[in-house]
């Protein structure tokens, strides 16, 4: 099975960069991505420009099964839309932002929210220690997101994993509050949340 991705750069087409001032290989980030997304996904001192806020993502997927009822399996393409997503993003103020990630289509059937969320720096950003509060649906801060930060099709698998009928797993975004203090890039970031047990969503075909 061969997965494409079509995208369109929602950060790029704000700031007038290209992908690679924020990223190695995407999805990775680099020095630079990081430090945009510590701070507030916004350039200090620049505003965003008038592009539109939004982006899309199109996963294509190239089977090699057959998806049809016909003979041996035939009568359906082997090309399959397995993934579209709508996002959108960007500063409110001068210490605040918002993003939004939407499945359109999941594992070929009707997708679902995953990301929603709205992030306020409370201090001003040359305070010694950052305050940032996050309000809204989004995943739990892990060293790599289980869904964005995929490097194959496959998931990973500790974040998945569910022991007996305990329905609770990393993957899934979840309605939530968070407060952080600390500067994350120097890895002295303390987080306090408060959400509801984060029981799964997935699809059950999709695996997502």
């Amino acid at each position: 099975m061969l997965n494409w991705v079509i995208g369109i750069a929602l950060f790029a087409h704000q700031y007038g960069v290209t992908c690679a001032k924020c990223h190695s290989v995407i999805p990775h980030l680099n020095e630079f991505g990081a430090a945009f997304l510590a701070n507030g996904e916004r350039f200090p001192g620049i505003s965003s420009g008038p592009a539109i806020p939004l982006a899309m993502k199109v996963n294509i997927v190239d089977s090699s099964a057959y998806q049809g009822d016909g003979p041996n399996g035939q009568g359906l393409p082997k090309l399959i839309v397995d993934e579209i997503e709508a996002f959108t993003g960007a500063t409110i103020g001068t210490r605040a932002n918002f993003f939004v990630e939407q499945y359109l289509v999941d594992g070929g059937e009707l997708g679902h929210l995953r990301d929603a969320w709205v992030a306020d720096r409370i201090n001003p950003w040359d305070s010694r220690i950052p305050l940032s509060a996050q309000g809204g649906q989004f995943t739990l801060s892990l060293p790599v997101d289980p869904e964005t930060f995929r490097d194959t099709y496959q998931e990973y698998a500790p974040y998945v994993q569910q022991v007996g009928a305990n329905p609770f797993e990393l993957f899934d975004a979840q309605p939530g509050v968070r407060l952080s203090a600390g500067n994350p890039l120097r890895d002295s970031i303390y987080s306090s949340l408060a959400a509801p047990a984060r029981k799964s969503t997935r699809s059950k075909r999709s695996g997502r």
